[in-house]
C-alpha cells in the first residue's frame, strides 16, 4: 500500500482534527452542559467516515443521526448503533476506524439496558 494511503488508516493522521464527542450520561444533566470528564472523542473525519459507510449499508445510525448537531439516544436507540458498530467493526480493515468504533462502544455500552441513561453524540 501507498504511504500517502497508508496514513489515512493510522490514528496518527487524525490527531490534530477536531473531535466529536460521546458522553453517556444520566438523563438528569441533560439538557447541559456535560463536564469534560464524561466524553469520549473521535476525529471529525472518522465521524465522516462512519456515517458514510454506515450510508452506503443502509444502517439505521447514519439517518436517524444528525451529523453536523448534537444527537441524543436512549438505551433502545444504542442497542441498535451498538449492533450496527459490531457489524462495522468486522467489514473494515482499517485500524484507526476501528479504534474509533471502540470509543464509541465504550460509550454506547454504559447506556444499554439503563432507562435512566442516555448518549450524547455532539460534532463540532
Amino acid at each position: 500500500m501507498s504511504e500517502n494511503y497508508k496514513k489515512l488508516i493510522q490514528s496518527s493522521e487524525f490527531i490534530d482534527d477536531e473531535p466529536v464527542g460521546f458522553a453517556a450520561v444520566n438523563m438528569d444533566m441533560l439538557p447541559g452542559p456535560i463536564d469534560e470528564k464524561f466524553w469520549g472523542q473521535i476525529s471529525e473525519r472518522l465521524w465522516s467516515r462512519l456515517l458514510s459507510i454506515g450510508a452506503a449499508y443502509d444502517l439505521h445510525f447514519s439517518q436517524a443521526i444528525e451529523p453536523i448537531i448534537d444527537s441524543v439516544l436512549g438505551p433502545e436507540q444504542c442497542d441498535s448503533f451498538n449492533e450496527e458498530l459490531e457489524f462495522l467493526s468486522g467489514i473494515v480493515n482499517d485500524p484507526a476506524f476501528a479504534e474509533a468504533i471502540q470509543v464509541i462502544r465504550s460509550e454506547v455500552s454504559k447506556v444499554l439496558n439503563r432507562k435512566d441513561m442516555r448518549l450524547v453524540i455532539s460534532p463540532p
